[in-house]
């Protein structure tokens, strides 16, 4: 097991949604999503907290998780954070996707998301 400290990033490669069902989603990234797929297989449903308490078993694969979307700052540099019940993880998107996530995660603050992607180490990304 890991230290709780433990600084991790997904990396959020297909999708953002709202984790609550309303009328109206957010997506980002939708589409072809096949080349990840082949690099870190299907998606597994994980909570935050055990991304960062069992990290080793999550590591480079592809998860799907849910949380409180934050903000934070890396010195200068805007960060966004999810939030489970007692730990966090960063969320770094692909290029692909970077503008898109830029604009529809502002609108996310502060409200529970799901998001797609890639689990890494602090210095993968």
């Amino acid at each position: 097991m890991r230290s709780p400290a433990l600084a991790a990033v997904l990396t959020a490669a297909c999708a953002l949604g709202l984790w609550r069902p309303v009328s109206a989603q957010i997506s980002v990234g939708e589409g072809n999503v096949d080349r990840y797929d082949a690099l870190y297989g299907q998606p597994v449903d994980v909570a935050v907290d055990d991304l960062v308490q069992e990290s080793t078993s999550y590591l480079n694969r592809a998860v799907r998780t849910h949380g409180r979307l934050e903000l934070g700052f890396d010195s200068t540099q805007r960060a966004y954070l999810l939030r489970g019940l007692l730990y966090q993880v960063r969320i770094v998107p692909v290029r692909e996707v970077q503008t898109e996530w830029e604009q529809a995660a502002l609108q996310m603050m502060g409200r529970d998301v799901e998001i797609t992607g890639v689990f890494l180490e602090t210095g993968q990304v």
